[in-house]
């Protein structure tokens, strides 16, 4: 599972109550209630709704921290949020990252993740969001092999905040890490059907 990620743990952190939903439609809730000794709190049996919702949420955290959970989470979610770890909040970007990162791992352990379905969750501060699948293509994994996310995130440098005022603010155009097979913004569409369109090349 692919999620946009504001920070890396996210996903583990807001599918809690999904997964809960979806144990219960599958049927194999009742069970796991008892093997784990999850106690579901129950809104008529509170004087407010805000101290329902603080005994809602401590239920929540109860499941997270079960194995059963940590265990979906190693399964689905984990590799997705590996290099997220590694760069902070990268907006729209990151749904982009998780997958690369899941699909090299993936690669480099040999999956066989050909014609396997994978699912997208993106969304943003407001009331949007997409949920969206998509078909893993034969020789997916010669492709993901060339991404090489990790290495560079090895070769990363610190900058100091002059340099990085001076790329905030544009003064500085180009890369402070030259670096060869890049890809990068080349302009921005400005009039008719093009306007805010993105153009990129590499370089």
């Amino acid at each position: 599972m692919i999620f946009h990620l504001p920070y890396a743990f996210h996903a583990k952190r807001m599918y809690v109550e999904q997964f809960v939903a979806e144990r219960k439609a599958s049927g194999k809730w009742a069970a796991d209630a008892q093997r784990f000794g999850f106690s579901e709190p129950q809104s008529d049996a509170f004087p407010d709704r805000k101290s329902f919702e603080k005994a809602q949420a401590g239920f929540f955290k109860s499941v997270s921290e079960s194995a059963m959970y940590r265990r979906f989470v190693h399964e689905k979610l984990e590799k997705p949020q590996r290099a997220s770890q590694e760069t902070g909040n990268l907006y729209t970007a990151s749904i982009f990252l998780a997958l690369m990162s899941s699909l090299e791992i993936d690669a480099a352990e040999g999956a066989r993740l050909a014609g396997k379905r994978l699912g997208f969750v993106a969304y943003g501060s407001g009331s949007k969001a997409k949920v969206f699948e998509a078909v893993v293509q034969p020789g997916w994994a010669d492709i993901a092999a060339k991404f090489k996310v990790f290495e560079k995130l090895k070769q990363r440098r610190a900058i100091d905040f002059d340099q990085y005022e001076k790329l905030h603010t544009g003064v500085q155009q180009g890369s402070v890490l030259a670096e060869m097979n890049r890809w990068g913004l080349k302009e921005i569409g400005t009039e008719g059907v093009t306007l805010g369109a993105r153009y990129y090349e590499s370089f």
